[in-house]
């Protein structure tokens, strides 16, 4: 079974979380919209994302509508280690959901009512052009997911018992900060497919876990933690990603100052353009006992 703690910092019902959390979970992603789009951090980058695209109004606008509605606690997206993109993700959304508002809301974005189960569930297979169906519990839980995952798990909800999560990811479960408006976890199996190209510059492979979290009022204070695996040299782990953000790096030799020249070019680029890094001051990249600490401040005035 998914443990306690699970279900507690994800504030779902435990059946929810048992059902829709595969025991192959490598990535647990939450955030809380409220908690974003009411403070003085996001008006300010409203202001500065308006200014470098104007494309970003509408989809700006979309979520101001869409947070503020006082139906939506918390959004979670779920990961397992077989997903390909897209495929096989689930997201769960938690709140006071008005169930007929929402299959209205569906079916007038051509979801088509199909399968009702037992348990009180029932099921909006996807229109033309959508590749996901939207699942809804009778809590007002909705689950987003592939039309077969979704059908697959709807069906099973409260009645079978699931296999426990791997204890790696147990553990970043257990590592992470609740109640922040934007927080995650996850493991790195080393066959992780989503990986595949990412190590060139970076030994992704000596990553076993990870945790972060974000809080936001006056900016946006990100904190993250990267666990290595056993054996693994902490200290050259955050030198390479010191590197690879263009700041100073404690190694000494020609190919390390090529790395950092290359990171410190990129990074002079990306903020001359306006672009997100512009944005990032105070970044902190520092080993700390067998892992690396990641600290920095967003939109800071």
């Amino acid at each position: 079974m998914i443990s306690i703690l699970c279900c507690l910092i994800l504030g779902f019902q435990a059946e929810v979380v048992e059902t829709f959390m595969p025991e192959n979970t490598v990535l647990v992603v939450s955030v809380n919209p409220q908690a974003i789009v009411d403070t003085p951090a996001f008006l300010r980058l409203k202001v500065r994302a308006l200014a470098l695209h104007k494309d970003l109004e509408g989809a700006l606008a979309g979520l101001e509508k869409f947070a503020p509605l006082e139906e939506i606690r918390e959004i979670t997206l779920i990961v397992p280690a077989d997903a390909q993109l897209r495929r096989n993700v689930r997201v769960l959304v938690r709140g006071n959901m008005r169930i007929p508002h929402l299959v209205k809301m569906a079916a007038d974005k051509g979801f088509i009512p199909a399968d009702e189960f037992e348990n009180g569930a029932f099921m909006l297979r996807p229109g033309k052009g959508v590749s996901f169906g939207v699942g809804v519990l009778p809590d007002g839980t909705l689950v987003l997911a592939e039309p077969a995952v979704l059908k697959r798990n709807l069906k099973k909800l409260g009645l079978a018992e699931t296999a426990p999560l791997e204890p790696v990811m147990q553990s970043a479960l257990g590592e992470v900060r609740i109640g922040a408006a934007l927080w995650g976890a996850g493991s790195i199996p080393k066959d992780f497919a989503l990986l595949a190209g990412m190590a060139a510059d970076l030994p992704i492979g000596q990553l076993d876990r990870f945790h972060f979290y974000g809080d936001v009022f006056e900016n946006f204070d990100f904190h993250c933690y990267l666990t290595l695996r056993s054996g693994s040299d902490a200290e050259a782990f955050a030198d390479d990603l010191r590197e690879l953000a263009g700041l100073p790096s404690e190694k000494k030799g020609k190919a390390s100052e090529k790395k950092k020249g290359k990171g410190q070019r990129a990074r002079k680029k990306a903020v001359s353009k306006g672009g997100a890094l512009s944005l990032v001051k105070d970044l902190v990249i520092k080993p700390v006992g067998g892992g690396v600490e990641v600290h920095f401040t967003f939109l800071r005035e």
